[in-house]
């Protein structure tokens, strides 16, 4: 009896370090990404662990912030961000946490309505990209951009509900490559928040370092907590890091 109660509050003690721990999961995470997404279902724990994850990902993009102005001066002056609330609030808080969070990590937990959204989200930015280039009425891009994309994830939804033990299997078995794709394209598409030229894309891997680790924290935050949890967590990153952008200017 007294060894139950020896291994019950040992065991306690373990638990309670769990949320330190996850700072050394996300490092096994980035080497390694698990095939396995067996956590504890209680939203406290979740939130802790977050929490402990954005301080992790703030220190360093502080830290890399600071690195990057000091072996690159000036280089945030060719930050394009918007100043004012509407768009510090508005766009990078809340349109563009949603949309990158469908586009590069929603379907890394693959299910048919996953990938569905995620290609239907995919081929409606496509459009809006293109066609804004072309026509100068914004209603006729966003039309014809949420059309498209209802209609390929309407088509995808059931092409794919044939294939749907193939594409499960196949996610699971290239996860990592699927991970390490993610941030990388992630990390890139930032590389648009500058004015292009020369200097910005020879140091891009250098200037891109903040968004890289903010990739694998999200990754890692929406396949073991879920996808609700990693579009919050990247409205307060984006909220703390365009503020930090901002003061660089």
């Amino acid at each position: 009896m007294q060894g139950l109660k020896q291994y019950v509050f040992i065991h306690s003690i373990i638990l309670k370090q769990y949320d330190y721990i996850k700072i050394f999961c996300l490092v096994w995470f980035v080497l390694f990404p698990s095939k396995e997404f067996n956590v504890s279902n209680d939203i406290k724990d979740k939130i802790n662990g977050i929490l402990i994850l954005l301080l992790l990902n703030f220190v360093f993009l502080l830290f890399s912030s600071l690195l990057i102005e000091f072996l690159l001066p000036n280089v945030y002056s060719a930050y394009t961000c918007e100043d004012g609330f509407k768009w510090l609030f508005l766009f990078p808080a809340i349109i563009a946490p949603v949309r990158e969070e469908i586009l590069f990590r929603l379907w890394l937990k693959y299910s048919r309505i996953n990938l569905s959204f995620f290609l239907g989200m995919l081929t409606s930015v496509l459009i809006l990209l293109i066609l804004s280039e072309i026509l100068f009425d914004n209603w006729i891009p966003n039309t014809l951009a949420i059309l498209s994309g209802v209609t390929v994830f309407i088509c995808s939804f059931v092409f794919l509900k044939k294939y749907d033990p193939f594409f499960d299997y196949f996610f699971k078995r290239h996860l990592r490559l699927f991970v390490i794709f993610s941030v990388i394209s992630f990390g890139y598409l930032h590389l648009l928040n500058f004015k292009i030229t020369r200097e910005i894309l020879f140091f891009s891997p250098l200037l891109l370092l903040p968004y890289f680790m903010a990739g694998f924290i999200f990754s890692y935050i929406r396949l073991y907590f879920g996808f609700i949890y990693s579009v919050m967590a990247h409205i307060v990153m984006n909220l703390l890091g365009t503020s930090i952008l901002l003061l660089f200017r």
